[in-house]
């Protein structure tokens, strides 16, 4: 009976400097890495067949750092006219958020806003920062730091357990 891929794809970071990709089989760990010169270039989610016989399902990440998923409450701020609102932030990483906003003023993409959020450790250090609105879809917003440099620790620190 043949295995069927399952239907959350497991979502593989590409490593910019190689390029290459690490695939890892959900399976049975095992791990094999790719050149991307060797996938189709127009397909970002495709199916694997393991040398374990199991099929899985890979959704290649484009991004350059690591995204943790989370559910943390917070606050956010339009630079321009100093509107705030509630905001879920539901991802992380070192160079920005992703979050929906429950209540406040409207968004569009390029606007600068301050968020405000805690992260769920044990000390719940609190996260502020400047971002810059990049793109909205269907309730959620992708934001970047607008300054990297002065990256908190607790996020560095965070964002690696």
């Amino acid at each position: 009976m043949p295995q069927s891929i399952p239907i959350q794809p497991q979502v593989f970071p590409i490593d910019q400097d190689t390029a290459t990709v690490t695939l890892v089989c959900p399976h049975c760990g095992h791990d094999q890495a790719i050149a991307l010169n060797r996938l189709d270039s127009n397909k970002k989610l495709f199916g694997v067949k393991c040398h374990c016989g199991r099929k899985y399902a890979s959704c290649l990440e484009f991004r350059r750092d690591f995204r943790k998923d989370v559910e943390l409450q917070g606050v956010y701020e339009l630079e321009s006219s100093g509107q705030a609102g509630l905001m879920t932030v539901v991802d992380v990483s070192l160079s920005g958020v992703g979050f929906h906003p429950s209540q406040g003023p409207e968004l569009d993409p390029g606007d600068l806003v301050k968020v405000s959020f805690r992260l769920d450790t044990r000390t719940t250090p609190e996260i502020k920062r400047q971002v810059e609105i990049m793109n909205l879809h269907q309730g959620h917003v992708g934001a970047r730091f607008t300054n990297v440099e002065g990256l908190n620790k607790e996020l560095g620190f965070y964002l690696m357990y």
